[in-house]
């Protein structure tokens, strides 16, 4: 009997060079920023500078999910 006939053959290695690594982390870093600039519009006390501050992280999760759809 010939041990490398039943062997099964090797699934394609993934190219790790050309594709990052793209998890689900980078989903809620986005929805979390989003989150927290609207919050942070919403609340019922206003604090200087927090519009600047809520507008600053929306501007954040806005580059955070174009960089993510681009590598996806």
């Amino acid at each position: 009997m010939n041990s490398s006939s039943s062997a099964r053959p090797l699934p394609p290695a993934a190219d790790t060079a050309t594709r990052a690594v793209f998890g689900p982390s980078w989903f809620a870093a986005v929805m979390g920023t989003g989150i927290v600039a609207n919050a942070a519009v919403t609340l019922p006390r206003s604090f200087p500078g927090l519009r600047t501050f809520a507008t600053v992280v929306w501007l954040g999760a806005a580059l955070l999910l174009i960089l993510s759809a681009r590598r996806a």
